[in-house]
């Protein structure tokens, strides 16, 4: 059973191309803004940390940010999800209705066939 994802955890679903493209963007300046945010934080870690500070302290610090990075990822997952559930209900749709097209088809080549035939 897969958890149901809280409102707060995750962003509307998209429902056309544009919007699709928008979360896209969105997607990549989180990825740029953690990549950012890691090289400012080791830089600053390197070059701020006080002498009377303590290796518990750094290591916190560095956790707190794995751990904001992480939640965004969770959320991220979450959006990738649902996106994934609502197109694969879309894709079983289309599915039933092209395989009755196709029988279809089938069966007005084999009519032509038998009509040029005679």
């Amino acid at each position: 059973m897969v958890p149901e994802a809280r409102e707060s955890d995750s962003q509307k679903v998209p429902k056309s191309k544009s919007e699709l493209s928008q979360v896209l963007q969105s997607v990549k300046e989180d990825v740029n803004n953690v990549r950012d945010d890691s090289a400012a934080a080791s830089w600053q870690t390197s070059e701020t940390i006080p002498a009377t500070s303590s290796a518990d302290e750094v290591l916190d610090g560095h956790l707190e940010h794995i751990g904001s990075a992480l939640s965004r990822l969770k959320g991220l997952g979450l959006n990738l999800h649902s996106e994934l559930e609502q197109q694969n209900s879309m894709l079983e749709r289309i599915t039933g209705k092209t395989e009755n097209v196709d029988f279809r088809i089938e069966q007005q080549n084999k009519d032509m066939t038998r009509i040029l035939k005679k």
